[in-house]
């Protein structure tokens, strides 16, 4: 028999990987069954079971596909000029992740995992293994801030950190409910505006 390219290997688990994010997208963790899984993939039993023992392990897929964009997207931000501009472009950008995929995949696929995280350890652990790299990378930057002149000295790493991540958590719980009611651009705009303090109206001082 020819030998299977690695080329192919790969692309064959990250065709498996989509069709389960698509899967638990609809039909949430507890719902979505391998045999289930193997159909949107159009794999055999054996294919799957070649790559994935069993749903936990494609969960680990699934997250380990999302930290390495995540890591990629965390080491740009570190090499931005300055560390305001980082934590405004990181905000964006986990703004921008989870709107506009096909049929909302993203955006339900995440409440859909972080719902089953509130009863299930196994995925708890999943999620906060993504979660744990955000807040070293804000602590850093937070750091930067500060000596850069942006922040006080005073400013909370951990507070800000939850407040960054709970303006795109909270928009992925939006747009899973409501899928395109306010535009991805338009989303990342107002918020970028917020953060840079230029979204509020200057009133004119009036005269003593």
């Amino acid at each position: 028999m020819p030998k299977v390219s690695d080329g192919y290997l790969v692309a064959r688990r990250a065709e498996i990987l989509d069709a389960a994010e698509a899967v638990i997208a609809r039909q949430g963790v507890a719902g979505a069954t391998l045999s289930d899984i193997r159909a949107e993939a159009g794999v055999s039993s054996g294919a799957l079971y070649h790559y994935f023992k069993s749903k936990d392990d494609i969960i680990a897929g699934i997250r380990d596909r999302a930290l390495a964009a995540d890591t990629e997207a965390y080491d740009d931000a570190r090499s931005k000029v300055t560390a305001k501009a980082a934590l405004t472009d990181l905000v964006e950008l986990g703004m921008a992740f989870n709107h506009g995929s096909p049929d909302n995949t993203d955006a339900r696929l995440a409440v859909m995992l972080w719902a089953e995280a509130l009863i299930n350890e196994r995925i708890l652990g999943t999620q906060l293994s993504l979660m744990n790299p955000w807040w070293d990378v804000v602590s850093d930057l937070t750091e930067r801030a500060v000596a850069e002149g942006d922040l006080g000295s005073d400013t909370d790493a951990e507070a800000l950190a939850a407040v960054l991540a709970a303006l795109s958590l909270g928009a992925t719980v939006l747009e899973s409910w409501q899928p395109g009611r306010v535009s991805t651009q338009s989303l990342i705009e107002t918020t970028s505006a917020l953060l840079r303090g230029d979204l509020w109206l200057q009133r004119p001082t009036s005269p003593a």
